[in-house]
């Protein structure tokens, strides 16, 4: 075959190739009519109110917190089960008590998607590489380590969550 009997096979591909293209995206002249939109006035949720305003209705309705409690725990990723940690009692004046590494960090291929928890005294943390630490919750100092990676296998997998149960 000669190089221009080629390029005029190509151009007959690409011209049928587009007809067919163009024609499959004009559903009207193969499907069914389109339904009339509905009467009235069309309104953008997205739109409607750019701000908050209070609602003077409500503007005097005292709201009551039950007494703070205290919450050593946080026994899986949200606090608990039920993600309601209520009002927790907290110190007046906040500050950070420690910072350690937890294990290997997230990079390109893979990534810590588990969050710490804390129980019995202990914040408990997964790496990257599936590696288990166990931190002192007072001081941060590391109490143990576990490679949760099974045998003759690499790292590479993506891990779950923590949850603790005594």
């Amino acid at each position: 075959m000669k190089h221009t009997e080629t390029a005029q096979m190509m151009r007959r591909f690409l011209l049928i190739g587009l007809f067919v293209f163009s024609l499959s995206a004009c559903d009207t002249w193969l499907g069914e009519k389109e339904a009339p939109p509905l009467p009235g006035e069309r309104i953008s949720v997205l739109l409607h109110e750019r701000s908050l305003k209070p609602d003077p209705e409500v503007a005097n309705t005292q709201i009551l917190l039950p007494p703070p409690t205290p919450n050593a725990e946080w026994p899986q990723a949200g606090g608990f089960a039920n993600h309601a940690m209520h009002h927790i009692q907290i110190g007046e004046n906040l500050s950070k008590a420690w910072r350690v590494s937890v294990g290997s960090a997230s990079d390109e291929s893979e990534r810590i998607v588990a969050q710490p928890i804390v129980a019995n005294g202990k914040v408990f943390t997964l790496d990257s590489e599936n590696t288990v630490s166990a931190f002192n919750a007072d001081t941060g100092k590391k109490i143990w380590e576990l490679d949760l990676t099974p045998e003759h296998e690499d790292n590479g997998h993506i891990s779950g969550g923590l949850a603790y149960e005594n």
